[in-house]
């Protein structure tokens, strides 16, 4: 299997984080179909999947606030896009947070890499909240509560992200 694209969506909620990443693959020995077959070896490849992506965040580190929190695979799903060949990966992860009112910061160590494919990310904040700063590493997009970015295949990423943002009254209890 050879990665192609990658999409992520980071939904961020006061006390919670919520990343939505979905992989493609290109598939074309059909590994996913022989495993899909069975279903123990369906649930082998979930665990698997689950072990390999928990223990990828796990090497990560990840600050709110100044507090260390650890990032944790909530659901993993794998199988076919409409098109043959054409596989996925689909991962949730959360990262529980202490919200503050008012700023609030999130920076993620995890060290220096080259993008193997081309994914594209987008950052959520509440409507009681807005970006006020973002460095990732690459060029983003910032507008009032999102973050846009494009990554491409080959691009050099530095290993660390920061984001500060804003949480109103209405978002903390």
């Amino acid at each position: 299997m050879r990665p192609v694209f990658a999409h992520g969506l980071f939904n961020v909620s006061p006390g919670l984080i919520t990343n939505h990443v979905l992989y493609i693959y290109e598939d074309p020995e059909l590994e996913f179909r022989e495993i899909l077959s069975s279903r123990r070896e369906t649930k082998e490849e979930i665990r698997r999947l689950r072990r390999n992506m928990q223990a990828y965040l796990d090497s990560e580190r990840i600050l709110i606030n100044g507090k260390e929190v650890r990032a944790e695979v909530v659901h993993v799903a794998f199988g076919y896009e409409g098109a043959q060949g054409r596989a996925f990966i689909e991962y949730i992860i959360e990262i529980p947070f202490e919200p503050r009112q008012g700023v609030n910061e999130y920076i993620d160590e995890y060290g220096e890499e080259v993008a193997e494919y081309s994914y594209r990310v987008v950052w959520l904040f509440p409507r009681c909240g807005r970006v006020l700063e973002a460095d990732l590493g690459v060029p983003a997009r910032v507008l009032a509560r999102k973050i846009i970015l494009n990554v491409r295949k080959g691009q050099h990423l530095p290993g660390r992200e920061r984001i500060v943002f804003f949480l109103g009254a209405s978002c903390t209890p």
